[in-house]
């Protein structure tokens, strides 16, 4: 049985047309050849600690809790987070407030762009994430207890 080819939906703003996967994912090979364009702005829904470890170079920080008051560039937008799940959840609320601008986001998150081995920016002297710090602590606290 021959496959159907992909749907598109094109999308336009003010100073350029692109086209889109429907699904409103963008692959990460793709979504770093869209930014190599400079077609499109990635805005990281995480919250500031864990942007600060690492995040796509030249993404925006607006966690998801401020993304729908925040003031949002002009343009194609990709919303990123670690997995998809706070992305998902930020294009539904963008989408569901009518957002004038083309949005999508990063298939798989930021887990998929580090497995891709594309760069990260990292802040210098960024914290350790929280899971890590508790895992620091627990281990610290074992050798203690069993000292």
């Amino acid at each position: 049985m021959a496959s159907l080819p992909r749907p598109l939906l094109l999308l336009t703003s003010q100073t350029m047309t692109i086209t889109l996967p429907s699904l409103r994912r963008l692959a990460c090979q793709e979504l770093r050849e869209r930014l190599s364009e400079g077609r499109l702005t990635v805005i990281d829904v995480r919250e500031p600690m864990e942007f600060a470890g690492g995040h796509i170079p030249g993404s925006r920080n607006i966690p998801l809790s401020r993304l729908g008051s925040a003031e949002l560039p002009e343009g194609p937008m990709v919303l990123v987070c670690q997995s998809g799940r706070r992305s998902s959840r930020g294009l539904a609320e963008l989408a569901r407030r009518g957002h004038p601008q083309p949005l999508v986001e990063l298939e798989g998150g930021l887990g998929a762009w580090q497995k891709a081995g594309l760069p990260l920016q990292r802040q210098a002297r960024a914290p350790w994430p929280l899971m890590r710090q508790v895992q620091i602590i627990a281990a610290a606290w074992c050798c203690w207890a069993w000292c």
